[in-house]
């Protein structure tokens, strides 16, 4: 890797130089848990720490938040929601080098003793800004200026499970993920993935 260096209105490169490693860093969090009741129970929990950069080879903090809720309306329908955000800024301008937030839900219902349904819903906002040194100059790979990324992906996964007797299964299942350019947006959206599956199982008895 090199760095781009502005000299009056010319920019040059130079070679970039890994600083020692970092030390002392610290971190702590705060968790708060509902009691179990018969319908939910909840969670959530905040951690800030510092954290290294690996890319840029710099000291960063991070903020994290985490939050679930288990719903269990009765006993044959189950479901948890979950939410995850995390941002990590550079300590020493305190901008955002990268976030990321992953919203999840999954259901999941006994229809009969031996049929099961199972839907899981996630979404991934991910997002990194161009790579800077710890002087703030911009940060070349393999000669080209790093832009940085942005990924944001929609997966849906869906299950049917069938198991009659002991011995005896059948598993069926399907799972899409898209892509759009804009967060939570839900438009301009595109298939980059699908798959199915299946499994199915028999005991002989003689």
């Amino acid at each position: 890797m090199t760095v781009q260096r502005s000299l009056g209105p010319l920019t040059d490169t130079a070679a970039f130089i890994v600083p020692p490693p970092e030390k002392d860093q610290w971190g702590g969090s705060f968790r708060v848990t509902t009691p179990t009741y018969r319908h939910f129970s909840g969670t959530t929990s905040i951690t800030r720490s510092q954290v290294p950069i690996f890319r840029e080879a710099a000291p960063g903090k991070s903020s994290r938040i985490d939050a679930a809720l288990d719903v269990r309306p009765t006993t044959a329908i189950r479901s948890s929601l979950s939410f995850s955000r995390l941002i990590i800024a550079r300590k020493s301008d305190g901008s955002r080098f990268s976030s990321e937030t992953i919203p999840r839900i999954k259901v999941e219902y006994q229809v009969s003793p031996p049929i099961f349904l199972r839907l899981v819903g996630q979404y991934a906002a991910r997002s990194r800004s161009p790579l800077e040194d710890r002087n703030g100059s911009p940060i070349l790979v393999n000669g080209v200026l790093d832009s940085g990324s942005t990924l944001n992906e929609f997966s849906t996964d869906w299950l049917f499970s069938y198991r009659p007797v002991p011995g005896t299964l059948v598993y069926l299942g399907y799972g899409s993920t898209l892509e759009e350019p804009r967060e939570f947006r839900f438009q301009d959206l595109r298939r980059t993935r699908d798959g199915f599956f299946g499994k199915i199982s028999y005991l002989f008895r003689l």
